[in-house]
């Protein structure tokens, strides 16, 4: 089912905000996308209205069949936890948690995602941490205690655990150098359950395109687009 969109309209509600419109977008279940883009073009903004954490002011936004406009928070929080893993820029790992439960952690409140595991939630833990590259003598860290490169992919492999219908990822090579980038997503993408999860990545770098199956353009996809103040 994927990602639908029809006819967004989002502004910020303050003077000089950022505004934009989709009219069409539709991001296909078993596809890498990856969306490129300045810096202060809409790219995380578009992210946050994907998974709720911002609200479109009218228009469809469809992922995994709910429409997302017009559901109570509280919906938007259950939904977001089952369905949608988000890889974020600045990480959002718990520094004090071993790695292991940084990862364990994204099916506390999903008991949806906890359910399409095969086994143990250890046992998923550890599987995911082996196609990350993250050696197992490292899951018993402290978040805190790991490089950059480990605590990303520490981050995806939270995204990932218990296939939510949709992987989003917002800069997650931020802080990487070329090859490691390319391992990273390399490594993410063939960590994807093809058969139920999307994957959009937003980005700046035009390095990672031929790795993704599609490539987007912000300029393409957002139209009237308003600057940030």
């Amino acid at each position: 089912m994927g990602i639908n969109i029809q006819n967004l309209m989002f502004d910020f509600d303050k003077p000089n905000g950022f505004s934009f419109k989709i009219s069409d977008l539709s991001l296909v279940t078993g596809q890498t996308y990856v969306l490129l883009g300045p810096s202060g073009s809409g790219k995380s903004t578009f992210l946050n209205l994907l998974s709720g954490i911002l609200r479109p002011n009218s228009g469809l936004i469809e992922i995994a069949g709910q429409n997302l406009l017009g559901v109570t928070t509280a919906h938007m929080d259950r939904f977001r936890g089952e369905n949608i893993g988000f890889i974020f820029q600045t990480l959002n790992l718990i520094p004090w948690l071993s790695a292991h439960d940084n990862i364990a952690l994204a099916l506390a409140f999903a008991p949806g995602r906890r359910a399409r595991l095969n086994g143990a939630v250890s046992d998923n833990v550890n599987a995911l941490a082996q196609s990350m590259q993250i050696e197992e003598g490292l899951l018993a860290r402290q978040a805190g205690q790991l490089s950059i490169g480990q605590q990303q992919r520490v981050a995806a492999a939270r995204a990932l655990i218990g296939a939510p219908s949709v992987i989003l990822a917002d800069e997650p090579s931020s802080a990487l150098d070329a090859a490691n980038t390319k391992l990273f997503f390399e490594l993410l993408i063939g960590s994807l359950d093809t058969t139920r999860q999307t994957l959009l990545v937003v980005s700046h770098d035009t390095r990672v395109t031929n790795l993704f199956d599609h490539t987007l353009m912000v300029d393409d996809i957002i139209e009237n687009r308003g600057n940030y103040e």
